[in-house]
């Protein structure tokens, strides 16, 4: 039975910090030629902001760092 690639995952829920976990990711994705996944999680807060607008700009940043993703 062949070993399955498996992604790299980065969690983001739009804020800086985990943007900056998604760029890691990205950069180390690209580093073992590997998919990445991004999960988006928002809950409750003063202002939750779209999962689908938070993923755009998380893959947005993803490309930026390695664009062969």
């Amino acid at each position: 039975m062949s070993d399955p690639v498996r992604p790299v995952l980065a969690g983001t829920d739009g804020s800086a910090a985990s943007m900056l976990a998604v760029a890691w990711a990205a950069a180390r994705a690209d580093r073992l030629g590997r998919p990445l996944t991004v999960a988006c999680v928002t809950g409750p807060g003063p202002r939750p902001l779209p999962a689908a607008g938070i993923v755009a700009e998380a893959r947005a940043l993803a490309r930026s760092v390695a664009p062969g993703l």
